[in-house]
């Protein structure tokens, strides 16, 4: 398994920054690769439908969900990302008068080698928190 980590500290308290990402379905509000989100209930699992700016499609599933602890975890169905058995887990931390985003996860490569896969991923995750940066600054 390939893992991929990616953080940020945003100057805003945490309560503030999960408000803004901490929805399932919010992912379409603060990340620049993703031009539409649409949540789905299929037999009593939530789904969120991803439209990317190159109009491909990315079903994801929620696998956990810690409102209180300011965290989801979540694994895609499928889509474009050369990725297999992929889950992720994004979470929001105080840190002081500020707060900490981190974007987890693990998945193997799937049509490309683990490098590739790696940096894939590792731009997804930086892409979201470098536009999340900017509108906490």
């Amino acid at each position: 398994m390939i893992t991929v980590e990616r953080s940020i500290k945003l100057k805003a308290p945490s309560e503030t920054v999960w408000k803004a990402i901490g929805g399932f379905g919010a992912l379409g509000d603060w990340h620049p690769a993703v031009m539409a989100c649409r949540l789905e209930q299929r037999d009593n699992h939530t789904l969120r439908v991803l439209t990317l700016a190159d109009g491909a499609q990315l079903t994801e599933e929620l696998v956990e969900d810690e409102e209180p602890g300011h965290r989801y975890t979540y694994k895609i169905l499928s889509g474009p990302l050369p990725v297999a058995d992929y889950t992720s887990t994004l979470s929001v931390e105080p840190k002081d008068d500020a707060s900490a985003v981190l974007w987890t996860g693990t998945f193997t490569a799937k049509g490309v080698s683990n490098d590739a896969a790696e940096r894939i991923i590792a731009g997804v995750y930086e892409a979201g928190l470098a536009n999340l940066e900017k509108r906490f600054a």
